[in-house]
């Protein structure tokens, strides 16, 4: 699977989120979802084309997955892979986006319920960055709990559930690999991982990311927007490693949710 077919095509504008959107339609309403704490929200670019068939997509996470330090219009990684996705196939991907900056999985696990009945979604992206619950003092196994716990509502709602690691930060990079937040990374996969569901994939999009800057010799900081966000350039990578992922995973049909058991969950990267 190739990793980069042209770095300058992935290089380009992204915003912030902080209400449900729509990769292929426009701004949803968000039926009384909580707004972001601090950043404004900004409408969020769309994609029209004629697929055979439309996915909600909900995400969940915090500021880098609601897309903050991204460019006006374009989402931030989550939005940008499935919006390439839907470019890709036949299948239009709706985002419902409750990513809400400055709020971890815990504070957010009473309304995680209600949240995944109004969006009503075919799959679900989780994809938590990890800071927050660095600066609140969550323990790891209680971040590993509430991953449990979200991605159960998830099949229990017979959806998809995808495990994603977000983007490259500059706090990420500061505290360097097998250290926090990174710690809070490959909780979230080994939780996913351990529960061997064919409707549970794991996409490591940090480590795709980090070795891509490694092995060409680039600093972070070229994609960083601040110490906590990527900016559009970095969103743009990131959502390149991801849709990449995403076509090794599940081809150009439909992410579906699959009733029969026996496999094992995907882990690229």
């Amino acid at each position: 699977m190739p990793i980069l077919r042209n770095l300058a095509a992935v290089v380009i504008g992204a915003s912030a989120l902080g209400f449900v959107v729509s990769c292929t339609g426009g701004p949803l309403n968000a039926s009384g979802a909580p707004m972001p704490v601090s950043s404004p929200p900004q409408q969020a670019s769309h994609v029209a084309k004629g697929g055979s068939q439309t996915e909600t997509v909900m995400t969940v996470g915090s500021s880098v997955a609601a897309g903050w330090g991204d460019a006006p219009g374009m989402g931030g990684y989550l939005a940008r892979a499935f919006r390439s996705l839907s470019a890709a196939t036949k299948t239009d991907y709706r985002i419902a986006s409750y990513a809400f900056g400055g709020v971890t999985g815990t504070q957010i696990a009473k309304q995680f319920p209600k949240w995944l009945a109004r969006a009503n979604p075919a799959v679900v992206a989780i994809s938590w960055g990890g800071m927050d619950d660095l600066v609140a003092g969550t323990p790891i196994s209680t971040f590993e709990s509430v991953i449990k716990s979200e991605i159960d509502q998830v099949l229990a709602m017979h959806a998809v559930a995808l495990i994603v690691t977000p983007p490259v930060t500059a706090a990420a990079a500061v505290n360097g690999l097998n250290k926090e937040p990174y710690l809070y990374f490959q909780a979230e996969m080994k939780v996913a991982q351990a529960m061997n569901n064919p409707n549970v994939h794991v996409f490591d999009v940090f480590d795709q990311m980090w070795n891509y800057l490694q092995q060409n010799h680039l600093s972070y900081t070229q994609f960083m927007a601040d110490g906590w966000h990527p900016n559009a350039a970095g969103h743009a990578l990131a959502g390149h490693f991801l849709f990449e992922d995403l076509v090794g995973a599940f081809g150009t049909q439909p992410i579906q949710y699959i009733a029969s058991s026996g496999a094992v969950p995907s882990a690229a990267g």
